[in-house]
């Protein structure tokens, strides 16, 4: 399958992120899970104030210094993914199994003997973090009682001259298809319309060729739609943080981001219109989106007693340079012409030009209550304005999509809250964690919660820690959208994990 790299004008850039990417696309590229140590998981993330684990220091760095030797773990994790979707009243229950490696890394501690400096301890760290693990797999079963597939390809065609979208004097099929994306406005949008009409899906009015009506008329058509999404992003993380007369710990992380997030989504519908030119469809899309950002990360923690500490901490906005890539692929069975079936695959990859995302800041408080050896209790608040997304680029124009953004999503409030008993070498954790809706709809994707219970044991110079997640949350999904076509879905997501860290002091 060829690529094509596209140098276009903005609007074709918005075109592609508009249709290529759903806000839950948009959400997923801009959000953190922070997929870490099992001892982090086992506390459900609140560590804020405490320190002394590599994913505790790549949220506030100043956590670094709390080490009292050098350090370094890995972690792998085992999970799972159930969704169960509601579509048109019928229920799909879907399951997927994924290993990940969540976090390997290491802190060198360099102690100061000097009595008469404050400087205590320097800790100089390189980790790397899983931040979003994008695997999710779900399937749509139902029959439609609001519009068909066709709806939606008209809904993408009206507005277009049927000279636009068509195969002209001395072009063939893939010349078309491309000339049609490099046109300025036309882009995704008008290449998608290009599809349908060369499949006969949709029709030009014979009073007005801007105006389309769709060869798949029938309501109540069976459809089935399966989406898989897949990758990840991460974060290499460069740590400097400082202990100050034994109570007070402040540090900072230079942030290295990578992404790379892949979408499948293939629709088939069956027309129970007879009397209409397609009797069936299938349409497949394939989206990437990938590339690098940056970030700052700054932290403070303090010892008010000697066994109460408090935290705080800021991520800046990641700066990022994308790009986006997208095929597609449209597949028609007619009732006419002896039952044809018409294959529209112009197998080329599109490659759209880079362009700038701005993701939300982040402050966290938290604090700690130490048992002395028996243990502690953390709790955590956060908050990230999901609203602050921004993209853009001096030579495109994203107004428009930034003001979807702002009228869609608004700021997350995230609470966690865990705690770790000791008993000699062994070590029983649990927490709770509980998230707020990023929509300003709720109906879109409702509230996150989740609960952690782990484990571990600790050797002195060696540690094995083990922890099990559940998170839950319930959201809308809109697989294909726009004016004339907007069916969604009801779906319940739970995601299970289990991690597995080996550390130890050097």
């Amino acid at each position: 399958m060829k690529k094509f790299l596209l140098t276009l004008l903005g609007a074709i850039i918005f075109s592609a992120i508009s249709t290529g990417q759903t806000t839950s696309d948009i959400f997923d590229i801009s959000n953190t899970h922070n997929l870490g140590t099992a001892r982090y998981n086992g506390l459900s993330g609140a560590f804020g104030a405490l320190g002394g684990d590599l994913t505790a220091v790549a949220e506030n760095p100043a956590g670094g210094a709390v080490f009292t030797n050098s350090y370094g773990s890995a972690t792998l994790s085992q999970g799972s993914s159930d969704f169960n979707s509601n579509y048109f009243n019928t229920n799909t229950p879907t399951n997927e199994a994924n290993f990940n490696f969540n976090q390997i890394g290491g802190i060198l501690i360099l102690k100061n003997d000097d009595d008469s400096s404050s400087i205590s301890k320097i800790s100089l760290g390189l980790l790397f973090n899983k931040d979003n693990d994008y695997r999710r797999e779900y399937e749509l079963n139902g029959n439609s009682s609001t519009g068909n597939i066709g709806g939606y390809f008209v809904g993408q065609a009206n507005g277009f001259t049927v000279d636009t979208i068509s195969v002209r004097d001395g072009e063939d099929f893939e010349s078309a298809y491309i000339d049609i994306g490099e046109s300025n406005g036309f882009g995704v949008r008008g290449q998608q319309a290009f599809l349908a009409r060369e499949a006969f899906i949709i029709t030009e009015d014979e009073s007005d060729d801007r105006l389309y009506s769709s060869e798949v008329s029938g309501i109540g058509n069976s459809q089935k739609i399966n989406t898989i999404t897949s990758g990840r992003s991460s974060k290499i993380s460069i740590n400097l943080a400082f202990e100050i007369d034994k109570k007070i710990y402040l540090g900072g992380n230079l942030n290295f981001h990578n992404y790379d997030l892949r979408k499948r989504s293939l629709i088939s519908e069956i027309n129970n219109e007879t009397t209409d030119d397609v009797s069936e469809l299938f349409f497949e899309t394939r989206s990437r989106t990938f590339g690098n950002g940056f970030s700052l990360s700054l932290g403070a923690i303090a010892k008010v007693s000697k066994q109460l500490r408090v935290g705080l901490s800021y991520q800046t906005p990641t700066w990022s340079t994308l790009q986006n890539e997208l095929d597609q692929n449209l597949t028609s069975f007619l009732n006419i012409n002896n039952n044809e079936i018409r294959e529209i695959d112009p197998r080329l990859v599109f490659l759209y030009p880079e362009y700038d995302l701005r993701t939300p800041g982040e402050i966290a408080a938290s604090f700690a209550y130490v048992f002395g050896k028996n243990g502690l209790f953390s709790a955590q608040y956060s908050r990230k304005d999901f609203s602050n997304i921004e993209y853009g680029d001096n030579a495109f124009d994203f107004d428009i999509l930034n003001r979807r953004i702002k009228n869609t999503f608004q700021a997350v409030n995230t609470i966690k809250v865990g705690g770790e008993y000791r008993y000699k070498k062994w070590r029983l954790r649990g927490g709770i964690n509980y998230a707020t809706s990023p929509y300003k709809n709720d109906q879109i994707a409702g509230d996150t919660q989740g609960f952690s219970l782990g484990t571990g044991y600790d050797w002195g110079k060696w540690k094995l820690d083990i922890a099990y997640n559940r998170i839950e949350t319930d959201i809308n999904e809109v697989p294909f959208e726009n004016d004339a076509y907007n069916n969604s879905a009801q779906i319940n997501g739970k995601n299970d994990a289990i991690s597995v860290t080996l550390g130890v002091n050097f």
